[in-house]
C-alpha cells in the first residue's frame, strides 16, 4: 500500500510554529545536548511537523481493523476498529513524531491503540470512581501526552463529557497537537523539573502513557506533583514496565535490542538476552539507553514496589498485567489523604 501524504494541516494555520528542526550537524547536536542537561530542560527532537498522514481510516482503506489488546481484567480481546476510526478525521503524525507508535506501513495501529487505552481508561473511571455521574465535564490530564495518541479519543469519542487537556516538555509535540488536533485540546510545554502550571486538585482524572518508564531520578517528585494536580476522589492511570512486561520482552525483539543498548551506553553492562529468561532481579531497575537525550532510559518496577513505594502517597486500586499495548501495565490509582 503506498502512503498518500497530506499537505500541511490548516487547523490553527495562523498560528506561528516553533518546533525545531532536524538536527543536520555536529554543532546542532552539540547545542541541542547542552539544552537537554541544563537546569529547567526542555526536550529537543527531530519533528517533520509539516507533513502528515491522512486519518487513520483513510489509511486503513480496505483493509481490516483489527487490534490485539489486553483489557483491565487481563483478557486478550480483538478490537475491531474499522467503523468508530471513521469518526476521527484528524490527521496522523509520522513516524517521527509519535514515540514509536507503529511503523509509517502500519500507521493505523497508531491510531488503534490510542482507542484501546482510551476504552480501558473509561473502564476504570466508571469501575473505580463516581466521576461519570457529576454535573461538570470530567476534566482529564495527559501527562506527557505527545502528539495526543490518547486526547484525540478524548474529543472524538468524549466530547460532551471530557474537558481534555495534555502537557509534554517537547515542543515538538506541544506544536504538533496545536497545529494538527481539535481546538478542544488544551496543551502546555513543561520541562523536566517537576511542577505543573495547575492549581491543587484541578483533574478529575490523570493519566500517563510510556512516561514512568523512563523517569529515573525524580520518580517520587514526579508522582507527588501528580498527587497535588488530581482532585482527592479522582484517578490516576500511569503505565509501568512490571514483571509482567519483563516475562514478554523476548517476545519482542525491538524492546529487546532496545535494553541491549544498555551495554553500549555503560560499558560495565552485562544485559543478555539470558537476564529475561528469569523474574526481574531487584525491585527496581534502571537501563540507560541513550547517552545524550533526556529521554534516554527505561525504568523497570515490580507490583511490590509500586505497592510499597507508590502506596505512600495513593491508594492503589489495581495494576492492570499488560494492559497498555499489551505489553507496559497500567497503575490505577487515587491521591491518599
Amino acid at each position: 500500500m503506498k502512503l498518500q501524504l497530506w499537505p500541511r494541516s490548516n487547523n490553527r494555520s495562523s498560528k506561528r510554529i516553533h518546533a525545531k528542526p532536524k538536527l543536520k550537524n555536529a554543532a546542532n547536536q552539540a547545542s541541542a545536548a547542552q539544552t537537554r542537561h541544563s537546569g529547567d530542560s526542555i526536550r529537543v527532537k527531530e519533528t517533520d511537523i509539516g507533513t502528515v498522514l491522512p486519518p487513520g481510516f483513510e489509511l486503513l482503506g480496505d483493509r481490516p481493523g483489527i487490534l490485539r489488546y489486553t483489557d483491565l481484567d487481563g483478557n486478550e480481546l480483538s478490537l475491531d476498529y474499522k467503523q468508530v476510526v471513521k469518526k476521527d478525521r484528524m490527521p496522523i503524525p509520522m513516524p517521527v513524531d509519535r514515540e514509536h507508535y507503529g511503523t509509517l506501513e502500519n500507521s493505523p495501529y497508531y491510531w488503534a491503540t490510542g482507542y484501546a487505552d482510551w476504552l480501558n481508561v473509561n473502564e476504570a473511571v466508571k469501575r473505580y470512581t463516581q466521576l461519570d455521574q457529576q454535573d461538570t465535564k470530567t476534566r482529564v490530564l495527559d501527562f506527557g501526552c505527545a502528539s495526543g495518541r490518547f486526547l484525540r479519543n478524548c474529543c472524538v469519542f468524549g466530547a460532551d463529557n471530557f474537558d481534555s487537556w495534555g502537557c509534554d516538555f517537547a515542543p515538538a509535540h506541544v506544536d504538533w497537537v496545536k497545529r494538527h488536533l481539535s481546538d478542544q485540546i488544551k496543551i502546555v510545554l513543561t520541562t523536566n523539573t517537576p511542577h505543573l502550571p495547575f492549581p491543587d486538585g484541578y483533574f478529575d482524572v490523570v493519566t500517563a502513557f510510556s512516561v514512568f518508564t523512563h523517569i529515573d531520578h525524580l520518580e517520587d517528585a514526579w508522582l507527588l506533583e501528580l498527587r497535588r494536580v488530581t482532585q482527592p476522589n479522582g484517578l490516576l492511570y500511569l503505565t509501568v514496565h512490571n514483571q509482567a512486561t519483563w516475562d514478554r520482552v523476548l517476545a519482542h525483539p525491538t524492546s529487546l535490542k532496545n535494553l541491549l543498548l544498555t551495554n553500549n551506553v555503560e560499558g560495565n553492562a552485562t544485559v543478555t538476552r539470558e537476564l529475561f529468561e528469569s523474574p526481574m532481579p531487584k525491585d527496581r531497575m534502571v537501563f540507560r539507553i541513550s547517552p545524550d537525550d533526556i529521554y534516554n532510559c527505561d525504568v523497570w518496577i515490580t507490583n511490590e514496589y509500586v505497592h510499597q513505594k507508590w502506596g505512600r502517597y495513593f491508594d492503589i486500586h489495581q495494576i492492570a498485567d499488560n494492559g497498555h499495548t499489551s505489553y507496559q501495565s497500567p497503575v490505577i490509582m487515587r491521591p491518599r489523604s
